[in-house]
């Protein structure tokens, strides 16, 4: 392999309901060069008592300047940082499908 190899995943990926946890988990695996195989990495909920709810309209403005953020990070990832040979994606397909969602405003799709 290269030098300073980067392994790029996006956090959803652990808990699809399709092989991709299993296949994030084998690349994981031959990444760190582990033979046995790891364990499954379970979802959990974290609750927080002073979080705000980002979908109420007080913080329309600040959901607009992520999503912003995301298009431009989203788009830089796939365009330079995806296309560097030391750079070893898990699951691509998944990862790019995620990755396209970080333009979408998510209270605009919530039902």
């Amino acid at each position: 392999g290269f030098p300073n190899q980067l392994l790029l995943y996006e956090v959803r990926q652990l808990h699809q309901n399709d092989t991709t946890p299993r296949k994030l988990s084998e690349t994981l695996r031959n990444y760190l060069d582990i033979q046995s195989d790891l364990p499954p990495i379970l979802s959990y909920k974290n609750i927080k008592p002073r979080a705000i709810n980002i979908c109420d309209d007080e913080h329309a403005n600040v959901r607009r300047l992520l999503v912003d953020h995301g298009t431009d990070a989203a788009i830089w990832i796939k365009d330079y940082l995806m296309e560097n040979p030391t750079v070893e994606i898990a699951s691509p397909e998944s990862f790019v499908r995620l990755l396209d969602s970080w333009s979408a405003d998510p209270c605009a799709t919530a039902s």
